[in-house]
């Protein structure tokens, strides 16, 4: 499986960026790193999304020290933090997964920003257009509490 996360922040950009497993089973935050307007065609979301999940990977090392892994959102936010990042923004994540994007919607779960996955999700074919899986990203982000 590959996955990509996503945010929709209050500032007019959407934040991706890929997701790759470590060698004990979590789920991290790689480069691209990667920031686009809100209103961009749906296409160029698409293909931010296929970029990110070309990065994914599983295996990686597990990090030792979690101070020093990169994750570079609040600043391209231009906020000091990751709470001030979350506080305005809106999350999901794309797993892609045997030939189906799965698009899944989160609310926010508490003021540190933590977010909880949904029991929804939207889903399209791997193989179909950017611009279609941009659609269906931004469908997912409606689904967002």
């Amino acid at each position: 499986m590959r996955r990509s996360g996503l945010y929709r922040h209050a500032d007019g950009h959407f934040y991706i960026h890929a997701d790759s497993q470590t060698t004990v089973g979590l789920w991290t935050a790689v480069h691209p790193f990667l920031k686009i307007g809100v209103g961009e065609p749906a296409a160029r979301l698409g293909e931010a999304v296929h970029e990110a999940l070309a990065a994914s990977r599983t295996g990686i090392p597990h990090p030792t020290d979690w101070d020093a892994v990169e994750f570079p959102l609040p600043a391209m936010a231009g906020v000091r933090s990751w709470e001030q990042f979350a506080k305005r923004a809106k999350c999901v994540a794309v797993e892609d997964e045997n030939g189906t994007l799965r698009i899944i919607p989160y609310k926010k779960k508490d003021h540190k920003g933590s977010f909880e996955q949904l029991k929804t999700a939207v889903t399209v074919r791997n193989d179909v257009t950017p611009a279609e899986i941009g659609e269906a990203v931004i469908k997912a982000f409606e689904m967002c509490e």
